[in-house]
């Protein structure tokens, strides 16, 4: 394998097979970020921009999947709804600063985690640890580049 991508490697086999992260403290916050980002969603999900991709996304899906596409009535599937909704999680740019990651975190994870969720039904304790799992794979990332 090439050894530029054994780093990745790394983090996909930790993300895989870490334990069900059960901090309080990192599900208490891991809820804040996603009610955050779910208001931040939904009252993007109307800027001129995300209309104008929600429209490209409903002429390119079938409208058979089980992901919601913020703001709308409507059901796309999961690649095409992250896409959309990641989005409106950005356009007004109250979306949260992830200091460890140097991203701005939620809007990047908790639209592509929300569609995929949704299209394999998962449990909400599942996306939590999904979305806990994320942070800490951006936060690896982030320290990686400061370098």
């Amino acid at each position: 394998m090439n050894p530029k991508y054994e780093i990745t490697k790394e983090m996909a086999k930790w993300a895989a097979e870490t334990p069900v992260i059960a901090s309080d403290i990192a599900i208490h916050r891991a809820v804040e970020v996603i009610q955050d980002i779910v208001g931040c969603t939904i009252a993007g999900s109307r800027d001129h921009g995300a209309k104008v991709l929600q429209q490209a996304v409903l002429g390119q899906d079938s409208g058979n999947g089980a992901a919601t596409l913020f703001g709308t009535q409507h059901k796309l599937a999961a690649p095409w709804a992250a896409l959309a909704n990641g989005i409106s999680a950005h356009a007004l740019d109250y979306d949260d600063n992830f200091l460890p990651g140097l991203t701005h975190a939620s809007a990047v994870l908790f639209p592509a985690l929300f569609a995929l969720g949704e299209e394999l039904e998962v449990s909400g304790a599942a996306l939590i640890d999904a979305l806990i799992i994320g942070l800490e794979i951006q936060s690896v990332v982030g320290r990686g580049s400061w370098c």
